[in-house]
Order: C-alpha cells, then sequence, then structure tokens
C-alpha cells in the first residue's frame, strides 16, 4: 500500500476515502472467498469462520483495521484520510 501511494500520492486527493475503500474492498474479497470454499469444497470450519470474521471487520470498521494492519502511526498519511465511516 505504502509503495501504491508513494507512485500515486495524488490518489488521496482525489478519493479521500480511498484507503477505507481499499480495506473494505480486500474485506468483501475474503468474505467472498469463504462463499466459494463452502460451494467448491461443501466444507465451513474454524478457518472459514475467522476468514468471515476477519472480512467483516475490514468491510464494517476500516479504520480500526487499518490501526491493526499497519500499526498506530498508519501509513503516514492519516491527515489524508477520511475522518469517518464512509459506509
Amino acid at each position: 500500500m505504502r509503495t501504491y501511494l508513494d507512485r500515486f500520492p495524488e490518489i488521496t486527493i482525489e478519493r479521500p476515502d480511498f484507503l477505507d475503500r481499499s480495506i473494505q474492498l480486500a474485506g468483501l474479497a475474503l468474505i467472498r472467498r469463504v462463499e466459494i470454499i463452502i460451494e467448491v469444497k461443501r466444507t465451513f470450519g474454524n478457518r472459514g469462520i475467522i476468514m468471515l470474521q476477519v472480512g467483516k471487520q475490514l468491510l464494517c470498521a476500516p479504520q480500526a483495521a487499518m490501526n491493526t494492519l499497519f500499526g498506530s502511526e498508519g501509513l503516514g498519511i492519516s491527515g489524508a484520510r477520511s475522518s469517518g465511516n464512509p459506509t
């Protein structure tokens, strides 16, 4: 993420919610992955439950997830992030 933001810093100006949306997209992709596993393998165990919990956290609380993923200092661009949950 840091490399992308270094290469395209204007994204945070054009889309102040870019980081939130990126984290939410990762959560949605994780949830979709669990759906595919259930459809193909017809199983759902502890691993699937954990994946769903992480996906939900990423999707529903991107700011909290960002603090967990990137640390309290985040990516060093906290001023460029939106101040609230965009959903």
